[in-house]
């Protein structure tokens, strides 16, 4: 029963969070004392960039913290096939830790946007894969859903 959609989807959602974690989520330039710096949002941290060096400032601990649960409980759920319940509990959860890593990304890029000197911001592809995640975790649940109910009216017949 592995080879079923949701597997799929959910294996899809893993993927997209494993490469959360290597994509730039927002970039931002900004001039400070005369000098333009640029400062990139990704998911292991806060990075600023001046001329040709780079140094991480600061590593968001909670970020990582989230999307490794979100990526864990995505492979732990395809396991899961025997227990179509679960699963979807499993699911629901997943969903809510995407909701709360979404929030939690806003409120970075909000706490970003208050710099005085901001010259220009751009989002970068981290930035959909949240929301990618999201639907794929809500399509899993979905067909886990249909597989359920087609279970259930099986039963019935018998």
């Amino acid at each position: 029963m592995i080879q079923r959609v949701q597997t799929l989807y959910l294996l899809g959602a893993a993927i997209l969070g494993i490469l959360l974690f290597f994509v730039g989520i927002a970039k931002f330039n900004y001039v400070a004392y005369e000098s333009s710096k640029t400062i990139i949002l990704s998911l292991t941290g806060i990075s600023v960039q001046e001329g040709s060096s780079k140094a991480i400032m600061q590593p968001n601990m909670v970020l990582i913290g989230v999307n490794v649960f979100i990526v864990i409980d995505c492979l732990a759920a395809i396991f899961l096939f025997k227990n179509r319940r679960v699963q979807l509990l499993l699911c629901k959860l997943i969903s809510l830790a995407i909701l709360v890593l979404t929030a939690l990304l806003a409120y970075s890029i909000y706490n970003l946007l208050n710099i005085t000197d901001l010259i220009s911001r751009e989002f970068l592809s981290g930035a959909l894969l949240p929301l990618l995640m999201l639907i794929m975790v809500n399509l899993a649940a979905r067909n886990i859903n249909k597989d359920e109910q087609l279970v259930r009216s099986a039963d019935r017949i018998r």
